[in-house]
């Protein structure tokens, strides 16, 4: 048996279904550990044909996630969360058939969905550790944001980069209140990670991300603070921090003070992406719209073998037509309507449907006092993504001055 996919559920009957249809036609066998459920969860697993073990939860994911895989037959395991979907099954069975015996784990691309408060739906991916061998030496560590990549390291073995594979992530596909109460589980199991051991560093960042999420804005920026002058905090953790704290503090509008972060990030590990990135989004929003272009381009694009591996913790990729997109807005600013308009078809040749692009394309075509133009194309961007408020608040304005 060569695959096996396994999964930890619990009341996850709204995105199970989607989460199995996608690993069928590669899986050999799921193994679906249930927590607890008492939705339809058990039923829809079993209707796949998972192979279903009942165990009660005790607060530790990594706990969950190795039941499992001490169940699975398979030579290679494929952990997944019911909100996640396999994009390209047919690049999976290839690539562990291939790998060589140095190999034991395979990071690949995860692109987390995520719709703004104002309504646009963008996708952000991380490279993240989820295919490995099915070896007695790697299981998962820490018992909240659980990882198996130390372990695949002390078994002996390398980490490799599948840069054709992908899942999709659903982040916030779930009401406000119900993903805040997850943050706040997600912080509790940190600080009882953080009692047994005080200077666990990645369970300070995750401890700082989710502060940061609830909006405790100080204590997240104080968690980071710690975190970056910490020398026994890993160079990887110490420039992914460094990062973090940037894009709080240019939240917060102290944009100078973020870019230094970024730089003393960069200074760490030059040449990462996720710096770029930060920086690239700090400067549009400062307005230095020339030395955003220039480092936006310095980011590293999604699905690109030749990229390398991501080499600190929460490394941000763009897809072809997200940056695309970005450098567009950033030509548009600068007033320079044909490269704007030709990174915006760039997108949108990568990408039809990115709404992002149409909506540039809009803009461009009203800067060319074409109306009609911009009206197609705010249309089309609302059929992308209907619950964007700029297209549709530029569509509403265009039609009241008709």
């Amino acid at each position: 048996m060569l695959l096996s996919v396994c999964l930890i559920a619990k009341n996850e009957e709204r995105f199970l279904a989607g989460c199995l249809e996608s690993v069928r036609p590669v899986a050999d066998e799921i193994v679906l550990v249930d927590t607890g459920s008492a939705d339809r969860t058990v039923a829809i697993a079993a209707d796949y044909g998972c192979h279903v073990l009942h165990r009660p939860w005790d607060d530790d994911f990594s706990a969950a996630r190795n039941a499992g895989i001490d169940a699975a037959r398979g030579s290679w395991i494929l952990c997944m969360d019911a909100d996640e979907r396999l994009s390209n099954p047919a690049a999976l069975r290839a690539a562990i058939l291939a790998a060589g015996p140095e190999v034991g784990g395979f990071l690949i691309e995860r692109h987390d969905v995520v719709t703004h408060p104002e309504g646009q739906t963008e996708v952000y991916p991380i490279g993240i550790l989820r295919l490995f061998r099915n070896h007695e030496g790697i299981r998962y560590e820490g018992i909240v944001h659980e990882r198996p990549n130390d372990a695949v390291l002390r078994a002996g073995f390398q980490i490799a980069s599948l840069a054709t594979l992908n899942l999709i992530h659903l982040v916030n596909h779930l009401p406000q209140d119900r993903l805040e109460e997850k943050q706040r589980r997600y912080l509790r199991l940190l600080d009882r990670e953080l009692e047994r051991d005080a200077r666990n560093s990645c369970a300070l960042y995750y401890r700082g991300k989710t502060l940061w999420y609830l909006r405790r804005l100080e204590e997240a920026e104080t968690e980071f603070r710690a975190l970056v002058a910490g020398e026994e905090c890993p160079l990887s953790l110490r420039a992914s921090a460094w990062c973090m704290l940037a894009a709080l503090l240019s939240e917060k509008g102290l944009r100078s003070d973020a870019v230094d972060c970024v730089q003393e990030s960069l200074a760490l590990i030059p040449e990462q992406s996720l710096a770029f990135y930060v920086l690239a989004e700090i400067l549009y929003a400062d307005g230095h719209f020339a030395h955003a272009l220039e480092a936006y381009q310095r980011v590293r694009l999604s699905m690109d073998p030749d990229g390398g591996l991501s080499q600190v913790p929460g490394d941000l990729c763009m897809t072809r037509e997200k940056r695309a997109y970005k450098l567009g807005c950033c030509h548009l600013a600068l007033g320079d309507l044909e490269a704007a308009e030709s990174r915006f078809r760039e997108g949108l040749n990568a990408n039809p449907g990115h709404s992002g692009c149409h909506y540039g394309l809009a803009r461009v075509a009203l800067l060319r006092d074409d109306r009609a133009g911009a009206v197609e194309r705010l249309e089309t961007a609302l059929r992308h993504d209907p619950a964007w408020k700029a297209p549709r608040e530029l569509l509403a304005s265009l039609r009241a001055g008709e």
